[in-house]
């Protein structure tokens, strides 16, 4: 079940609204980026990661779901 700022933030998306969340590792930011792309494939959605790793490894997860992404 998602939690309260998760389910804030991903209505924030959903509504058009810009957005910034800082949170620590392991806290479910995750799910909060994920969630529009499921509702929504006609935008973008632009996500900073301190990791190449990581941003590969997103990538990865969200072409077994379908998704396009690119990250550099």
């Amino acid at each position: 079940m998602p939690c309260l700022f998760q389910l804030r933030a991903t209505d924030a998306q959903l509504n058009r609204r810009d957005l910034v969340v800082t949170s620590p590792t392991g806290s479910g930011k995750t799910l909060i980026f994920w969630l529009p792309l499921l509702f929504n494939n006609n935008g973008t959605i632009i996500i900073i990661t301190p990791l190449n790793i990581l941003g590969a490894q997103q990538r990865a997860d969200l072409a077994t779901m379908g998704i396009d992404s690119q990250y550099i």
